[in-house]
């Protein structure tokens, strides 16, 4: 079977280094990423119940297969320490070698994914 290819890049960002290095970790030992690079401190502006905030922040830039993102998703609801923490998604096509790579550092299709790994 031929290698895949398809490469998810999820980000969410938390308040503080040890909280982004936790839900770092969290994901890794659970197999639901492959990668996890954190960013910060970033300055983040956003509009909470009405009111225009700025926070420091820490991002968290998460290399996984797409299939892993319902999995991912409930991870980070019962994990994540914001309220409703920005999560997000992007697609795209990695190298041979790193796709491969991210295939073995993960489970293969998660437990909702289909068949996610490369094998």
């Amino acid at each position: 079977m031929a290698i895949s290819t398809d490469i998810g890049v999820v980000t969410t960002t938390v308040a503080t280094e040890s909280e982004a290095s936790k839900l770092a970790m969290g994901l890794l030992e659970a197999k639901l990423v492959a990668c996890v690079q954190i960013e910060g401190p970033i300055c983040s502006r956003y509009r909470w119940q009405g009111v225009i905030e700025t926070a420091m922040e820490y991002r968290l830039v998460c290399k996984t297969r797409p299939t892993f993102w319902e999995d991912i998703q409930a991870y980070v609801a019962t994990h994540h320490p914001y309220q409703l923490p920005q999560l997000v998604m992007l697609t795209g096509v990695g190298s041979h070698a790193y796709g491969a790579w991210v295939g073995d550092s993960i489970q293969l299709g998660g437990t909702r994914g289909e068949g996610g790994g490369h094998r």
